[in-house]
C-alpha cells in the first residue's frame, strides 16, 4: 500500500456528519471554489454572483459555498435539457444559453445592473460575454482555458466599467492555504450551512472502467476509488 506524509497544516478533521467517501469528493472542487469566490472574488454577503457553468464540479462547489455567506446566485448550463440535472443546487436563477442570451438575462435578473462577482469555470467560450455582465466596479474570476483557443476582450469597456478581472490556479495554494480552507469548509458542513457532494464509490478494479467514463464524459458525480 502506497503511504503519503504531508504537513500538518494541511490537514483539517473530517465532518462528523459526512463519510470519508464525501471528504475525499471536496479537496479540488471546494478549494478551487473557495479561493475564487472568497479569496480571490471578495464575495460579501448581499451581492449577486454569477456562475458560468454552475452544474460542473468546481461551479455547483461554489453556488453551495455563496448561498452560505447569502449571497444570490445566478447560474448558467449549457442547454435547457441539463436543469433536471442541477435542479437540487442552491441556484437562485438558472440561464439555459441555448434559449437566453447571457447578457441580456443576466441584466434583466438585475434590472441592469450586473452582477457583483462573475465566477468563470468555462472560460473563452463565455469569457467576454461574462465580464459584460459585471455591474460597475465588479469582479470576474477565471479558472478555465481551452488550449490553442485565446480569449479577447474589448479594454476600453473594461476599464470604463472600472472592473477587476483575476486568474486563479488552485494547484499553486500551498499546505497551509490548502488546510485553511478545509478547517473553515469543515466547519460550515458541521453547521449545516454546506452540503457535501454525493459521490459514487468505485472499487479498485472498476477504476480503468471509471476513468473511461470520465473521459468520454459519461459521468457527472464525483467517483471515489476505495480500496
Amino acid at each position: 500500500m502506497l503511504f503519503r506524509s504531508v504537513p500538518a497544516e494541511s490537514l483539517a478533521l473530517k465532518p462528523s456528519r459526512i463519510s470519508f467517501e464525501q471528504a475525499a469528493g471536496l479537496g479540488v472542487p471546494f478549494t478551487t471554489a473557495w479561493q475564487s469566490i472568497f479569496t480571490a472574488g471578495g464575495l460579501k454577503e448581499g451581492e449577486t454572483l454569477l456562475i458560468l457553468g454552475a452544474g460542473g464540479a468546481v461551479g455547483s462547489a461554489g453556488a453551495k459555498l455563496a448561498k452560505s455567506k447569502r449571497a444570490r446566485v445566478i447560474g448558467t448550463v449549457s442547454k435547457a435539457s441539463s436543469l433536471d440535472r442541477v435542479k437540487s443546487l442552491p441556484v437562485d436563477e438558472w440561464i439555459a444559453l441555448d434559449q437566453e442570451d447571457l447578457v441580456q438575462k443576466t441584466k434583466a435578473l438585475t434590472e441592469g445592473r450586473g452582477a457583483d462577482l462573475v465566477f468563470d469555470t468555462v472560460g473563452p467560450p463565455l469569457f467576454e460575454s461574462g465580464l459584460k455582465c459585471l455591474a460597475r466596479r465588479g469582479r470576474q474570476v477565471c479558472i478555465a482555458a481551452t488550449p490553442g483557443i485565446p480569449a479577447s476582450f474589448n479594454l476600453a469597456d473594461f476599464y470604463h466599467q472600472e472592473a477587476t478581472l483575476k486568474g486563479v490556479d488552485s494547484l499553486k495554494l500551498s499546505f497551509q492555504e490548502s488546510g485553511d480552507i478545509l478547517r473553515e469548509l469543515a466547519k460550515l458542513i458541521e453547521m449545516e450551512k454546506v452540503e457535501a457532494p454525493g459521490v459514487e464509490i468505485i472499487q479498485l478494479e472498476q477504476a480503468l472502467e471509471a476513468y473511461k467514463k470520465i473521459n468520454e464524459g459519461q459521468t457527472r458525480v464525483k467517483q471515489v476509488i476505495r480500496f
